[in-house]
């Protein structure tokens, strides 16, 4: 093991939060530069702007969440100006690589993540972020653990391109299936959301959005309570991340999640949608998460998940805007108020078969995945600890 002297990042880097522009561009112009949000942070901009009264931001910044369920998230490799929600770690290059201090960053996520401030909103506990020990080998050590890492990344971005196929192939079946969801070609039924299932909102705060149980009543092992994080736009979840003793589950079954409930979640990124699958038996929804139990003789999960995602894409009236001061929540009467196409049970149920074709193809890339990612955090382990 090589033991380094440690640092805190405040003696290596300075920290800028970010500032909402008066004004956007929706293309780029002349003299304007991205406006990067954390739906930004995959390097694709959608708005830009030249206020000089925003934080501008340099490739070789540390670009980490400020606020929101996704606090501690960490991006680099952007020029422009961040919003409200954003703030931007810059390094004394003389003293610490600036793809060192990401990685480490990046894995501490957990830590800032968990241990925010405020009861509604979480805020980012900058001295948290400040006080962390940093291990600081010479710069010359910092840029050979940098390229280790950076081709351990590279294989993750592999995966993900390859994840994102497999998705942009079910998005091609729907249509083969049913057509735009913004249309209705073969004049099938319309029927309101609100028709087709028992809605029920989460019950037990967890994550970032405060807990209705202290610290220690939470598990290593349990029940397994679902979080915004868990919802992933892949439309299939297995279970949540967090724990609470199976006693506790006893008294708060009416939250509890059944295979084939749709879990949304009305805060945060709102929007997200995916299916519960028969792992998720006895578990629980957080409180920020909306659970369907549809009317299976009528719509089957899988469909009314696809349907939604891409009506939230292609229409816009699912995913709620949120400004950076005001967070936005979904309601269920929203939700209840959308009108959708109702195709014959016989099609979705040739849609549902054909997708599960393609799903297998996406467990053996998850486990892919799964290997990838915990090889990462095994490398970051043994990078700041001397081992590498």
């Amino acid at each position: 093991m090589n033991v380094h002297s440690t640092v805190r990042i405040r003696d290596v880097a300075v920290f800028l939060k970010g500032k909402k522009p008066s004004f956007t561009f929706e293309v780029p112009t002349d003299g304007a530069l991205p406006y990067v949000l954390i739906e930004n942070f995959s390097g694709r901009y959608t708005n830009y702007t030249n206020d000089p009264a925003c934080v501008r931001c340099v490739r070789s910044d540390t670009i980490v969440v400020a606020d929101g369920a996704n606090t501690g998230l960490a991006s680099t490799n952007h020029e422009g100006y961040i919003g409200s929600t954003l703030g931007a770690l810059r390094p004394a290059q003389t003293k610490v690589h600036p793809r060192y201090l990401f990685f480490f960053v990046q894995g501490h996520f957990n830590t800032l993540n968990t241990r925010t401030r405020g009861a509604a909103v979480p805020h980012l506990e900058k001295e948290l972020l400040f006080d962390l020990e940093l291990p600081l080998p010479p710069l010359a050590e910092q840029e050979r653990i940098v390229r280790i890492l950076d081709e351990a990344e590279a294989l993750r971005r592999l995966r993900a391109n390859s994840d994102a196929q497999a998705i942009a192939i079910e998005a091609a079946l729907f249509q083969k299936f049913f057509g735009s969801p913004a249309a209705n070609p073969r004049e099938w039924k319309v029927v309101s959301v609100g028709d087709l299932f028992d809605a029920k909102r989460g019950g037990v705060k967890c994550g970032p959005f405060g807990s209705a149980l202290k610290k220690d009543e939470y598990s290593e092992k349990g029940v397994p309570v679902w979080g915004i994080p868990n919802v992933l736009p892949n439309h299939f979840v297995e279970s949540g991340s967090l724990f609470i003793p199976r006693e506790k589950f006893l008294v708060l079954q009416a939250y509890a999640v059944e295979p084939g409930d749709i879990l949304i979640s009305r805060a945060g990124t709102v929007g997200r949608i995916c299916v519960a699958r028969p792992q998720a038996k006895e578990s629980i929804i957080g409180t920020n998460l909306i659970r369907l139990t549809l009317d299976k003789t009528r719509i089957l999960p899988e469909f009314f998940a696809a349907l939604l995602t891409h009506f939230a894409s292609e229409v816009g009236q699912l995913r709620a805007d949120s400004s950076e001061t005001s967070y936005s929540f979904m309601s269920t009467t929203v939700l209840k108020s959308l009108c959708i196409y109702l195709p014959p049970i016989e099609l979705q149920e040739r849609y549902v078969s054909s997708v599960a074709e393609v799903r297998e193809l996406q467990d053996a890339q998850a486990a892919s995945r799964q290997r990838l990612d915990d090889l990462f955090q095994t490398l970051l382990h043994h990078a700041f600890q001397g081992e590498l």
